[in-house]
């Protein structure tokens, strides 16, 4: 029996799911305030040692379409470093992923650039794992993992929008163009 720990934090709380093997329940919740985050420290003091994934899905998110030269190793990475530096510079938690090339020209690499803007109510909980040295696997935004379960849907479609209901009255939405995300909100139902 595989057990898996998930963190899943939004922009007013972090609930905490426990995945067996296909089955998933939710076990606990904190609300973003000075009580809770001395409730959540209590928790992890008890469950510290268990891997966890740390599953983000906020407002704060952004997604951004550019394209650069098609490069390799260190290269590559010294230009995605550079373009998410100049573009998110507030935030470590940034990244980029190619989702394809282009088909006229140099052929340069589309990719997509995303960033927590705000990372204030991810940095909170993330100093209590560390602080209870919690063994994270990966921290991960909902819209980007999204893509991952439309391709394993096998949807066909060239494009697709996803809502996701939040607790709250929230929903997400997702556009999706041949499998690849293109843009992605947060709003009030």
């Amino acid at each position: 029996m595989v057990e898996k720990r998930i963190f899943y934090i939004t922009s007013d709380r972090l609930t905490v799911y426990w995945a067996t093997n296909n089955d998933v329940h939710q076990d606990t919740s904190f609300t973003l305030d000075d009580e809770s985050y001395a409730d959540f420290s209590e928790y992890l003091k008890d469950n510290a040692d268990t891997s966890s994934d740390v599953l983000v899905d906020v407002m704060d998110e952004e997604f951004r379409i550019d394209t650069m030269p098609h490069l390799f190793g260190n290269d590559r990475r010294a230009v995605q470093d550079r373009k998410l530096k100049q573009l998110f510079h507030q935030t470590c938690y940034r990244g980029v992923e190619i989702q394809g090339r282009e088909k006229n020209g140099r052929r340069d690499d589309q990719v997509l650039l995303t960033a927590l803007t705000n990372p204030e109510p991810l940095q909170q909980w993330i100093k209590a794992m560390l602080k209870f040295k919690v063994p994270v696997v990966g921290i991960y935004s909902l819209p980007m993992l999204a893509q991952y379960f439309v391709k394993k849907l096998h949807i066909k479609t060239d494009h697709s929008l996803l809502f996701i209901p939040q607790h709250g009255g929230m929903i997400r939405q997702i556009f999706l163009q041949n499998a690849a995300i293109k843009i992605s909100r947060l709003l009030p139902t």
